[in-house]
Order: C-alpha cells, then structure tokens, then sequence
C-alpha cells in the first residue's frame, strides 16, 4: 500500500509572509529532497556542498549573498537556517578547496546561528558528546550495555557475547561500512581503533526522534530482519517500523538527557530485551523521513512545520 502524501503546511496567517529557509545540505540527500517538497521549493534556498563549482558565494563585512543557477539569497531574505547532512562524503578531489568549502558552509551557519535563526540541528555536534561521552551520561537515565574502546590494546575488558561497532560511522577500504558484528575480541587485531559492547539479544529496535521536547517513537520486530543491525536491509527496501506509544517516565528521561547534551532535535537508538530497553546511541543528525513518508504519524508535519520559514521558530525542549 502506497504511502499517503500529505499536502504543503500552511503557516499561520499571524506570522510574517517573507523570508525563506536556507538549507544547507548535499544534493543526493533524499531527506532534504522530502522538506524541499512539503515546504515548497519557493520556500527554500538549497545550497549543496558538492554542487559548490556552480556556486557563487559573496560575503563582507555587511552582506552575504548566495546565488545558484538563476535563483540567489541575501542575508536578509534568510528566515532559518537548517544544516542537514552538508558533507555526505568528499565533495571535491582537491582537499584544499575542500578544506576552505567546508569552512565557509560552516561559518555561513554561525553567522545565522548567532542571529538566532538556526533550527534542528548543528554541524559536528557529535564533537562536542559523541558516543563516549553519551554512552557515560547515558548511565543516569538509561541502561547501557557494557562497553570498551581499545586502541594497540589486545587485552579484552568484555567476556561473554560481544559486538563490534564503528565510532565514526566512515566508510572503510572499497567504500564498505562496518555494520554491528557479533565478534571474538581475542580475534582482533590490537594496533587498529575498535569499540566493542555486550551484545544484548533483543526482541525489538526502538528508536525515538526528539524534536524541541516532542518524542515520536517507532519500533522494529527484530524477526523482520537477519543479523543484528537493521541499517544492513536498508536498501531493499522499507522495513516494518511501527509507533509506538511512550511511558511518561521514559519520555521525561529523554527530555532529561537531551537537555543535558544541549540538544534540540536527535533520533535515540535503543533495544528492548526481557522489559528493559537498553540505550544504544543519540544522532544529532540523524535521518529520519523513512520513519513516517507518508505524514501518519506526526513527525513530517512537525519537522515541516519547525524548519517552514513562515511558522514561528520552535522553543527550546
């Protein structure tokens, strides 16, 4: 059954009818694609990182201009800002311009971040609580498999079941990604970077899309898949998430922990095993469309209606 499209948001009749939302992006991001069309593409200025040779960028001491194709922006035609998965990969064979293109996405965001115009998300939050120092925060409001990062490390911390998983999420040699892996920690070679966990045998992913203090939870019948990460059957096509409704003492955990990471919007992981859900990692930027395609659920109308540049700028969490 198809999804069920849901038609353009309307704003508010009281909020002001100029400006338009700068999205700071990469053009092969299908998340990006969905805002584009239930904002409206008159709506939106699309500045892709990797489109950067056919992009003309002017910015001094007073002004800022962005111009692609026939279409351009001005600092004061700019409502918000959002910055949604900008460097998807390398943008260009040369690392210097890439090196100063990067650089200058990033300083255009703080430039609006400072004008209080910037929402959802920031680039390279995970710099500032990534999943070292989530998964120890983490401990004062969720269960937290055990865990251990080793560098030239060959003694094992972990007994029993234990998986492997990747910090940084890079793709590895031929363009492959490490995807979670039941693994011998003895079996490892000690002079490589390696992040291991207990495995948890759980029945069901959960995962749960924090946006200015709204929860939307979905949840994964671990049977629906093989293997033990569900990213892996991404590409053949869509899984079986369902919603799920959320305890009040859960959601006011996750309000709790998000306001500690200073976060405002976030997709929490987790596994639920034996009536424990066990708490895995937050992406701060993490993709989210494929939750709800066709709006049923909320989330599309509620991300819409936080980045549509004529609605009010959502308040904090």
């Amino acid at each position: 059954m198809a999804a069920r499209r849901i038609p353009l948001l309307r704003p508010p009749a009281y909020v002001r009818q100029d400006g338009r939302t700068l999205l700071i992006t990469h053009s092969w991001d299908a998340t990006s694609d969905v805002l584009v069309e239930h904002l409206g593409a008159e709506n939106v200025f699309r500045l892709n990182s990797d489109l950067y040779a056919e992009t003309v960028i002017e910015i001094d001491e007073s002004s800022l201009r962005i111009a692609y194709g026939d279409d351009a922006i001005n600092f004061e035609d700019v409502a918000k800002v959002v910055w949604w998965k900008a460097f998807n990969g390398k943008i260009s064979a040369d690392a210097y311009i890439e090196a100063e293109v990067r650089y200058i996405l990033r300083e255009i965001y703080n430039l609006f971040e400072v004008s209080g115009k910037c929402v959802l998300t920031r680039p390279h939050s995970d710099q500032y609580h990534g999943k070292i120092s989530q998964m120890k925060l983490a401990r004062n409001f969720f269960a937290v498999p055990q865990w251990c990062v080793t560098l030239n490390d060959s003694s094992s911390r972990l007994s029993n079941r234990v998986v492997v998983k990747s910090l940084s999420s890079e793709q590895v040699t031929e363009g492959k990604v490490l995807f979670t892996r039941e693994v011998d920690p003895a079996a490892l070679a000690s002079q490589y970077p390696w992040f291991t966990q207990h495995l948890v045998d759980a029945e069901e992913d959960l995962t749960v899309v924090y946006l200015y203090g709204r929860t939307f939870g979905f949840t994964l019948d671990r049977r629906s898949f093989e293997g033990l990460d569900w990213r892996e059957h991404c590409v053949t096509g869509p899984l079986p998430w369902q919603p799920a409704d959320l305890p009040v003492w859960f959601v006011d955990k996750i309000r709790g922990f998000m306001g500690e990471l200073q976060l405002n919007f976030g997709r929490l992981d987790f596994l639920r095993a034996g009536g424990v859900t066990h708490f895995l990692e937050v992406n701060s930027n993490g993709q989210w469309a494929w939750l709800d395609p066709g709006g049923e659920y909320g989330l599309l109308q509620a991300i819409v209606q936080a980045v549509h540049p004529r609605t009010p700028m959502p308040a904090c969490g």
